[in-house]
């Protein structure tokens, strides 16, 4: 059995959600510094606007899920 996933340690939920964590805080770091365009600098919904809100978006769902209380697995009797 790997080390990673035993089930004291570390599930495949909180194992995903610490991947899309990284991933999303590498995105929203990109797409915060993405160079604009002069142009770009004065409109309203800039290009880099949907990148930095999906970065929040999957920072707070991941986030959510690793604070979540861990709920141990009930084996049912028969």
């Amino acid at each position: 059995m790997s080390l990673l996933f035993r089930s004291d340690m570390l599930d495949l939920n909180r194992a995903v959600a610490l991947a899309l964590l990284g991933f999303s805080s590498g995105y929203g770091y990109l797409a915060y510094f993405y160079h604009l365009l002069p142009f770009e600098k004065f409109l309203s919904v800039r290009p880099n606007t949907m990148p930095i809100g999906l970065a929040i978006a999957g920072i707070i769902c991941s986030l959510v899920i690793l604070i979540q209380p861990q709920v141990p697995e009930v084996e049912e009797s028969t």
